[in-house]
């Protein structure tokens, strides 16, 4: 009772019966009035200020605020209906709530109103009772007939729009009706509506004189939703398994209250019939009256509950291990809604001569990831070479998947030089290194300089993704910042693949109509499966080092310092030719101070102890900083069941990268094969770009015993 909720005695508002109804259906209609007043007065107070600062876009400003304005109200009004219509309902049938009682003189029975124990439900006897059925049908008709089909014409209007996930205005005005369900499932909104005003009103026509002292709207409560949990079990209507989940254990938690109100409705010593206890002994069983049977039913509400808490702890646990895309924010999958214009997420331009099956692999595993991303592919879209231009322009994102021959091809350059044209958001994938950078810049500039290009400093400035520093981008060929654009390097290895599609998802979603009004919700980023969580170490490690292997020192400080503040001290970085007794005292190494004396003995396996090897083209040649030094540990190294190799694998071209077959070509023999057998662990890759350089790290500290 609506009353009841704001603590406000019904009586206090009106004496009058009719009037307390007309009260309970109509308050909503006023709190929709007032709050669009109060929107509008404050919508005015802010055009009027812009108007005072003679600000140019006014009348824009103006036109926009109308139509956020309209938004805003049909969006409350949405929302204010939807969860005030079991209370509305249940207030509009209190008109019909009635109860018998036996009349003693006469032998018969006389209903009275629940609401106004005054007022014998019979308009014959009682002309108020007249008065008050005739309020109930004007406002059965406006709430439990209008208010759902006014919710079904909304949504078969905008249904065609959330179908293609173009969302108009309108559409995203009412979201609150549809956007939990999948868009085959637009109209279930209507039927749980249904469902609970049945459950809260028009069952009370069943026995409307003496239905409050029977079983029989409690059977049929337990016909309705039992029904109701076939449906939602047949149709599965909710994009989220969660939402599905707690659903169906709602609706089993309703019909367990519904049944023990049965034993209840048995076992009450204070109904009319006298031999009402033995009914219940004889019915219910268990020799029941009226006092046990209320502590049973309490019992088995405590058990239900009891149950119901384990089952979301496990639908928790079972949402934490799901394999889906999610916002760290919210802990749920993106919104994918598109705007008006769009029928697609991405469209995906690649050349089929070397391009076709990586970029078909690449759009399968985002799909994977990502349930709901709808990316324009060839071979899943294309129905004539003369749409290209028209599917680039109903797409929010243009990507590219760069090879050696996309700038070749006519067909790319239709597609790029579109997406130009209309300011599509670009992004680039390609596979390899720095190279392939630099190639991409000279195929551009030799084969986008046609007529119809944009020309290719233009096309570069897209690629690269900053204007501003196109002409030192393109020098250093260095990675921006994934929040500022330019190419993505594209690894198919499984944590570095999670941080590449998290780079792709992120920009695109970034471009989407609902993120871009809400760009907070993209601050925290995103969660990929198949990504590295935060790694901690709980054991103290040595790991050694050799100067003459150039680099090292600089990746063993930054594994200690990708650790919590507090653990870093459990890496301890020494220099391997002291710590193996090869010189006369051991000795650590910090980024303060270079050599500081620590341990007396020579070698000392009290933790752990890893020798990081780090791996470029300048590792084993023979030009290189003290080979010989190195040499002389990595024998003594694998040579020593207490130390593990830690193989380092420099990616970057600049700094030394190499292919792994340098490495075999240019070690020592001896040091490749028994029993030193260098090379027997996989090496882990290190990538200078952001994104995967964590990752390396990440992995690294894995092989040191973190987790």
């Amino acid at each position: 009772d609506f009353f009841q909720m704001i603590g406000i005695n019904s009586k206090c508002i009106s004496s009058s019966t009719k009037q307390q109804i007309a009260f309970g259906a109509l308050w909503p209609y006023m709190v929709v009035l007032i709050g669009g007043i109060a929107l509008a007065f404050y919508k005015t107070y802010l055009v009027t200020r812009k108007s005072k600062r003679h600000d140019e876009n006014l009348f824009l400003y103006s036109t926009d605020s109308t139509v956020s304005l309209k938004i805003w109200i049909i969006h409350g009004t949405i929302v204010l209906f939807y969860f005030v219509i079991p209370t509305v309902s249940n207030n509009i049938f209190d008109a019909i709530k009635c109860r018998s009682f036996a009349d003693d003189d006469q032998g018969t029975s006389v209903s009275y109103l629940l609401a106004n124990m005054e007022v014998i439900c019979d308009q014959k006897k009682d002309g108020r009772y007249g008065g008050i059925l005739y309020t109930f049908y004007v406002f059965f008709v406006m709430w439990i007939i209008f208010t759902p089909l006014c919710f079904l014409a909304l949504l078969n209007y905008i249904h065609e729009a959330v179908r293609s996930q173009r969302i108009t205005s309108l559409a995203n005005a009412s979201r609150f009706l549809w956007r939990d369900y999948d868009s085959s499932m637009i109209y279930w909104d209507v039927i749980d509506t249904l469902r609970k005003i049945v459950l809260t009103g028009l069952i009370m026509f069943i026995d409307p004189q003496d239905g409050s002292n029977k079983m029989l709207r409690l059977v049929i409560a337990i016909v309705v939703s039992a029904l109701y949990t076939c449906f939602l079990l047949t149709f599965n209507p909710y994009k989220r398994q969660d939402d599905f989940y707690i659903a169906s254990l709602s609706n089993f938690l309703l019909i367990c209250c519904f049944s023990l109100g049965i034993i209840l409705k048995n076992c009450n010593e204070d109904d009319s019939f006298v031999n009402r206890t033995e009914l219940c002994g004889n019915f219910i069983g268990m020799s029941l009256n009226s006092y046990r049977a209320s502590v049973l039913v309490v019992s088995l509400t405590l058990g239900l509950l009891f149950v119901t808490i384990v089952l979301m702890i496990v639908l928790a646990v079972r949402k934490f291990k799901e394999q889906s895309t999610t916002l760290v924010s919210t802990h749920y999958a993106p919104n994918l809604e598109l705007s008006e214009d769009c029928s697609f997420h991405i469209f995906l331009s690649h050349t089929w001569e070397s391009g076709q099956a990586q970029t078909h692999a690449i759009v399968r595993k985002m799909q994977l990831l990502l349930p709901g991303i709808k990316i324009w592919l060839d071979v899943d879209n294309l129905s004539g070479m003369d749409q290209l231009e028209d599917s680039v322009r109903g797409s929010a994102v243009f990507m590219i998947y760069y090879s050696k021959n996309y700038f070749w091809s006519r067909n790319c350059q239709r597609e790029l030089y579109t997406a130009i044209i209309l300011e599509k958001p670009i992004i680039v994938i390609y596979k390899g290194d720095r190279t392939t950078l630099e190639n991409m810049v000279q195929r551009c500039i030799a084969h986008c300089n046609g007529d119809d290009s944009p020309g290719p400093t233009v096309i570069l400035q897209k690629i690269f993704g900053n204007g501003n520093q196109l002409d030192s981008q393109i020098s250093s060929l260095s990675p921006l910042p994934n929040n500022a654009g330019g190419p993505v390097l594209w690894l198919d290895e499984g944590n570095f693949s999670a941080a590449a599609l998290n780079q792709i998802y992120l920009r695109t979603l970034m471009n989407l109509p609902y993120y871009k009004k809400n760009q907070n919700l993209l601050e925290k980023g995103l969660s990929v499966p198949g990504e590295l969580g935060p790694i901690s170490l709980f054991t103290p490690v040595d790991l050694l080092i050799c100067e003459s292997n150039y680099g090292c020192f600089d990746i063993a400080n930054e594994l200690k310092a990708i650790l919590p503040e507090k653990d870093q001290n459990l890496i301890s970085i020494y220099d391997a030719i002291a710590f193996l007794g090869i010189d006369e005292e051991v000795q650590i190494l910090n980024e303060e101070v270079d050599m500081d004396p620590l341990l007396d003995q020579s070698r000392s396996y009290d933790r752990p102890t890893f020798f990081l090897l780090y791996l470029n083209k300048y590792t084993f040649a023979e030009d290189s900083q003290d080979p010989i030094n190195l040499m002389a540990v990595l024998e003594l190294c694998t040579a020593d069941p207490n130390i593990t190799i830690l193989l380092v694998h420099e990616q970057d071209i600049l700094k030394g990268g190499c292919k792994f077959d340098v490495f075999l070509k240019e070690a020592p023999e001896k040091l490749i094969h028994e029993p030193y057998n260098l090379f027997k662990d996989i090496a882990t890759k290190l990538f200078s770009e952001p994104e995967y350089r964590i990752v390396s790290l990440k992995l690294l500290l894995g092989k040191l015993g973190g987790c």
